[in-house]
């Protein structure tokens, strides 16, 4: 795995080091990772089943939820590494190297 982490000691690329990550960070992660694609994914389900009444096209309601849904959690992704990059400039997800 590589990582990027902001340390005092001297360490050479490519040098194995052990990490400590705090419990929170961890369930952080696995927040963003898992849950925040869950959630845009039906949002973009409801919001295709409202666009397709609101344009009347309620024979096509189920092909508007599945595009939009896809849609939606593509976007996902995005929002993910937004969140990620957050979280590393506001020091919310810490890596200690213990030696």
């Amino acid at each position: 795995m590589i990582m990027e982490v902001s340390t005092d000691r001297e360490l050479s690329p490519g040098q194995s080091v052990r990490l400590q990550i705090e419990g929170r960070s961890i369930l952080l992660a696995s927040f963003i990772l898992f849950i925040v694609p869950l959630i845009d994914f039906i949002i973009g389900v409801i919001a295709g089943m409202f666009l397709a009444r609101l344009l009347s096209y309620e024979q096509f309601e189920q092909e508007f939820e599945i595009v939009m849904g896809i849609l939606f959690f593509s976007s996902s992704f995005y929002t993910a590494r937004w969140l990620d990059k957050r979280f590393k400039k506001d020091g919310i997800v810490k890596v200690d190297i213990l030696d």
